[in-house]
């Protein structure tokens, strides 16, 4: 088992591994959804503040996906 900062049970080995590929995938998805958006504006880059760079959209496309989708896994499991 794989145990949390405070001794509770989160993930069995399995269900790590299937939780991480599948955020993996959707991970993915989220940044060509977030590339197929710039590509339609015909924006090259979503800002300026790292310079040579996408822009901070292209830092984090990925994580507007599986971030809110992991949480909602942890709300369903119980884990708070």
């Amino acid at each position: 088992m794989l145990e949390s900062f405070f001794g509770k049970s989160l993930f069995t080995m399995i269900e790590a591994t299937i939780i991480g590929i599948v955020l993996s995938v959707v991970g993915n998805i989220g940044d060509l959804a977030e590339s197929a958006i710039k590509r339609d504006g015909s924006i090259k880059d979503s800002g300026s503040l790292i310079p040579g760079h996408g822009g901070i959209w292209d830092v984090f496309d990925s994580m507007i996906v599986t971030l809110p989708l992991f949480y909602y896994y942890l709300v369903l499991k119980g884990v708070q």
